[in-house]
């Protein structure tokens, strides 16, 4: 069984302690993640996204422990599971201040994950792509109008939050 599942499988701790647990783990001994991708493979549903939110944690103060995995943090962007789409799209959220380069491969995903019913992936998807959007000048002219229309349209105020300050971060007005 890859370790990170043998940790989290292995703890009595209730599932807020396994999840900072692990995220110590991790930022202690990030050789823990060399088994993430077969972590994923074998994990049930609920242990997914918490190896995602672990690893969503462990991103906010080394993002560069990700980058070896930004792949099948991508695909988890498409997982029927919403906790583990909405775990990716902070995880790149965390990685674009970095790495806007990396983290811009996941835009085409996460425009998808804006129109998600849901209102968390909603949120996780906005709040991800408006950090692509301050970080990657590159992507910039093609990535502003997306923003702009779904702020538009987007129905939530948390969310649509997320595209505005976005915007108005690169000079932009949102047409709110």
């Amino acid at each position: 069984m890859p370790r990170l599942l043998d940790e989290m499988r292995g703890s009595d701790r209730p599932p807020r302690e396994v999840l900072s647990y692990l995220a110590e783990r991790i930022g202690n001994d990030p050789s823990l993640l060399d088994d993430f991708e077969s972590s994923l493979l074998a994990a049930k549903t609920p242990e997914k996204g918490t190896c995602v939110e672990a690893l969503e944690l462990v991103a906010k103060e080394h993002p560069e422990y990700v980058l070896p995995h930004l792949a099948s943090v991508m695909a988890c962007l498409a997982d029927k599971a919403p906790r583990v789409r909405w775990e990716a799209a902070r995880v790149i959220a965390n990685v674009a201040p970095r790495y806007p380069e990396r983290a811009a491969e996941a835009t085409d995903r996460l425009l998808v994950n804006a129109h998600d019913e849901g209102t968390v992936v909603r949120w996780s998807a906005a709040l991800a792509l408006g950090e692509i959007l301050k970080a990657n000048e590159a992507s910039r002219a093609t990535l502003q109008p997306l923003i702009e229309e779904l702020s538009g349209h987007e129905s939530n105020n948390g969310v649509r939050n997320h595209y505005v300050k976005a915007l108005k971060r690169v000079g932009a007005v949102a047409k709110v």
